[in-house]
């Protein structure tokens, strides 16, 4: 298996895979034998990570995706006076600031009004949303601030799926950690929250390219 050697004055070695390439960083005196070693201990890891980089499917002219179980597709027009959404065509001038400002508004209309809903039903006041696009969490709760925060990413999936990380998160401000006792609170709230989250696991979601898709 190919992969880019880091030679590094560490304990141990450690491997990544970023854009679908291996990369591994190694102590000065490990044998490249041992190098090899490690990677093909490794393969299942990094055989699994290539094959999830390359089934993205990157937001691009001409791209199909799905909004709450509606297809759109994206059409970027550099010379457009106007951008946003015409029956099922999303517009817009480029791939970068203008989609992501579209995509974030559009989140937010959606998932304000089942922050409210989910709110009001729980009796837990005074928290506000804020969405954003992350790579590694759907949603955080910061209780100091009173802010529930969501993935806009989460706009490629369901009602259903943001209503389980919304109630995870709202859980979050009586449980502070993981525990038994939070998925018990979770499970009260919302018994489908474990079906809404492994099919959340399962999908195949658009990302945006670059900077943006932080």
């Amino acid at each position: 298996m190919e992969y880019t050697l880091i030679r590094k004055n560490n304990k141990r070695a450690y491997l990544r895979v970023k854009n679908g390439a291996v990369i591994v960083t190694a102590p000065l005196r490990m044998s490249k034998i041992e190098i090899d070693a490690f990677v093909e201990v490794n393969r299942a890891f990094i055989e699994r990570n290539i094959k999830k980089f390359q089934e993205i499917i990157y937001l691009e002219d001409g791209t199909k995706f799905n909004v709450m179980g509606n297809e759109y597709t994206l059409k970027v027009v550099p010379s457009l006076k106007k951008e946003g959404i015409y029956q099922d065509i999303l517009y817009v001038k480029n791939i970068d600031a203008s989609l992501k400002k579209i995509l974030k508004s559009w989140f937010y209309s959606i998932a304000e009004k089942r922050f409210q809903m989910i709110s009001n039903q729980l009796g837990i006041k005074d928290y506000t949303l804020k969405v954003s696009f992350y790579k590694s969490k759907w949603g955080s709760c910061t209780p100091g601030k009173k802010l529930i925060t969501l993935n806009a990413y989460l706009l490629f999936t369901s009602i259903e799926i943001i209503d389980a990380i919304l109630y995870h998160e709202f859980a979050h401000t009586i449980h502070f950690d993981h525990s038994p006792s939070f998925y018990s609170r979770v499970l009260k709230w919302y018994p489908s929250y474990y079906r809404e989250h492994d099919r959340l696991k399962g999908m195949n979601i658009p990302k945006l390219k670059g900077k943006n898709g932080k």
